[in-house]
């Protein structure tokens, strides 16, 4: 069951204008374990508001002390902007403990190559996973591909050049930028991702993806024409403000449910109306719950069914032995029977 905790703000690394770096200390007793490219998700409250989201940890695992998260502030970003300007040392935040299926196991024994192609703020699980395996994988090579507006937008800039005095060999960083640029490409496009994965591709590279949507949809097209399996494809979609198209062929016939859902020790019942999730429907109703992705993605909405019958159309956090559990998450969760009880925050 994900952990929900309390941290406290150590520093914070201004890392461009519009990006920082927000370092938590380290619970000295109960610490905080994660793999390099997964997620957080942070609560605050801003004006009287609950707001949840998820942020990649940029930090790496047994090379840093602190547990950190990248934000980059973006125009009308509720949070964002909150954690960009606001946010100082000593700060005490709610967080859901790590979690995420877009992340590389270390291994000393490993001799691989990884490419990545990032976007913006999409660099920071990519840097989290590039520093444990130059670091923890002597015989390993990463590549990077690396798409911002220019130099100043450039988010960990200094760190991936001294990266590669570093690892000399072991580690490729490719610029491309929007603006003219001197020392970076132009901006990235489907055919050059082709031309750069055919000079990998004989099977043996795993690429990672991380951006807005309209990038991670560039970069795949381009590795699909150079070949690229895409079991040998892992992508994180960061830019999550648009709700993903659902598949709900296994779900069976829908019909309005009344479903009764507990959260701070009150319960109050819903009407859930056909083809509406319960989180659909609750917001419908102005009953405000825990919620941030609504694709299944994060867990801020994650529930526990106490009776009845639930679906969902999709979900990529839940493992198997938590679902056995009862755990669901109610932006894909559809009551296909009478007599739901749902429990928020157990």
């Amino acid at each position: 069951m994900h952990k929900r905790r309390i941290l406290t703000v150590e520093r914070v690394d201004q890392e461009t204008p519009q990006a920082v770096t927000i370092h938590f200390s380290q619970p000295p007793t109960d610490r905080v374990w994660y793999k390099p490219g997964q997620y957080i998700t942070l609560m605050a409250e801003i004006a009287g508001e609950e707001v949840y989201r998820c942020y990649s940890i940029s930090t790496s695992p047994r090379l840093d002390n602190t547990l950190g998260i990248t934000v980059k502030e973006k125009p009308g970003g509720h949070l964002s902007g909150w954690l960009v300007k606001e946010v100082k040392p000593g700060l005490r935040l709610e967080v859901i403990d790590p979690m995420g299926r877009f992340f590389t196991d270390i291994s000393v024994k490993n001799n691989r190559h990884l490419a990545f192609f990032a976007a913006g703020s999409g660099i920071s699980p990519v840097f989290s996973m590039i520093r444990a395996v130059l670091f923890g994988e002597p015989e390993s090579r990463v590549s990077l591909v690396y798409s911002n507006r220019n130099w100043p937008d450039t988010i960990f800039k200094e760190k991936l050049d001294q990266l590669q005095r570093i690892f000399p060999g072991r580690i490729l960083v490719v610029h491309h930028h929007s603006q003219p640029s001197t020392g970076a490409l132009p901006r990235l496009k489907a055919e050059s991702v082709m031309v750069f994965a055919a000079g990998f591709e004989d099977g043996s590279t795993t690429y990672y993806l991380c951006g807005p949507e309209s990038y991670m949809q560039m970069v795949l097209s381009g590795l699909q024409e150079a070949g690229v399996a895409s079991e040998n494809i892992f992508q994180e979609h960061f830019d999550l403000s648009r709700e993903a198209a659902r598949d709900l062929s296994d779900i069976g016939d829908l019909h309005p449910q009344d479903v009764a859902i507990t959260w701070k020790g009150e319960t109050q019942s819903i009407r859930v109306a056909a083809g509406s999730t319960i989180l659909e429907s609750a917001l419908a109703q102005e009953v405000y719950l825990p919620h941030a992705c609504k694709r299944g993605v994060c867990s801020a909405c994650m529930a526990h069914l106490r009776s009845g019958e639930v679906r969902m159309a999709r979900q990529d956090v839940l493992l198997e032995f938590e679902v056995d559990k009862g755990l669901v998450l109610l932006c894909q969760a559809f009551p296909v029977s009478a007599g739901v009880e749902i429990e928020v925050g157990f």
